[in-house]
């Protein structure tokens, strides 16, 4: 089943802000502390980030945005999606292309493994972005 997404519009100033570096305590039981947060880009002209929020396997929240660096048209639409070991975990709605971003709070343990944030733009893929997930 995949999960409702929380959306927001980005804009050129706030689509690649830095993650932030407060780090979290591990979920009761789990004491591994690395990674505390994972952040990464992909592409120069078309860009997807993905922020992961946590501490080892347990995750406050996995956020990805798009942003293509030149002209895109005012039709153009697309939506992204969160991904995990098991395939898609969220799917975030159809919206315009001037920013598009997905955001998953799982705030639990989560099956180590690869998640990954794919963008898609009218219909097509059209980029992506992935970090590990591990104790």
């Amino acid at each position: 089943m995949v999960a409702a997404a929380a959306v927001a519009l980005l804009t050129p100033s706030t689509a690649f802000a830095a993650p932030s570096s407060g780090a979290t305590a591990p979920a009761p039981g789990d004491s591994a502390v690395e990674p505390f947060s994972a952040h990464g880009c992909s592409g120069l002209k078309n860009r997807v980030c993905i922020q992961i929020n946590g501490s080892g396997l347990f995750v406050k929240g996995i956020t990805g945005t798009a942003m293509e660096i030149g002209p895109w048209h005012a039709e153009d639409e697309g939506y992204m999606e969160v991904n995990g070991p098991d395939g898609v975990v969220l799917r975030g709605p159809t919206m315009g292309w001037s920013g598009v971003t997905v955001s998953w709070s799982p705030m639990a343990n989560v099956k180590p493994g690869k998640y990954c944030v794919t963008a898609y733009k009218n219909g097509k893929r059209w980029d992506g972005a992935c970090k590990m997930v591990h104790k």
